[in-house]
């Protein structure tokens, strides 16, 4: 899928530093992301298209035909992603990870759930800010090795819970550690890449 990518970006993570970072006041970051995920089957991913100057951001997610991504809606903060370095061996792995809740207990979303139990998968994260963010303003979470579910729980009695199933998804301890931080997705300017991460929610037509 994008193993010719991980190895250029294992490369390029050899030349250390290559930059320097700076505080804009005027446009702060601003913590927090849009309350929902977009989340598919890394299995159904057809083909990854990244920029040719930057590896680490996608231009376009391509599903197999008939597969599609869907939408798991959240409030507050029961959306959780998040990073971390997993140095490895031979190299510097990380770690990616999304907490969820969801707050539709159908018997149809247990089968969903179930599902989510036991393949690997992939989600699309929005940030808050469209401006500071630059061009990391929607990040995508286990693409590489996809995430699986680390823990499923619900409790029909959990007020800090609201009842709903509260799900960590992690990228997995034995399956290797990602190549690199969660990858940025941007096409020129925000409404074209927001146009192209809801492409996934359409079933894909093939050739």
């Amino acid at each position: 899928m994008n193993f010719n990518n991980i190895l250029t970006r294992r490369q390029l993570s050899c030349a250390g530093l290559v930059q320097g970072a700076s505080v804009n006041c005027d446009d702060p970051l601003t913590p927090g992301i849009r309350k929902r995920l977009i989340g598919f089957n890394l299995e159904d991913v057809e083909t990854v298209t990244y920029n040719a100057t930057n590896t680490n951001v996608i231009e376009s997610i391509t599903l197999k035909t008939g597969k599609q991504g869907f939408v798991f809606e959240g409030i507050k903060q029961s959306i959780t992603p998040t990073q971390e370095l997993r140095p490895q061996t031979t190299y510097a792995g990380w770690g990616h990870g999304i907490l969820l809740s969801v707050f539709d207990v159908s018997s149809e979303q247990k089968l969903n759930i179930q599902g989510m139990a036991n393949k690997s998968t992939v989600w699309v994260v929005e940030n808050a800010n469209d401006s500071s963010n630059g061009d990391s303003i929607f990040e995508v979470y286990g693409l590489g090795r996809g995430l699986e579910a680390e823990t499923i729980t619900r409790s029909p009695t959990d007020t800090e819970s609201g009842a709903a199933y509260v799900i960590q998804l992690s990228t997995p301890e034995d399956g290797g550690s990602e190549v690199a931080p969660v990858e940025s997705w941007f096409v020129t300017d925000y409404a074209t890449t927001l146009a192209a991460v809801e492409t996934l929610l359409t079933p894909a037509v093939g050739p």
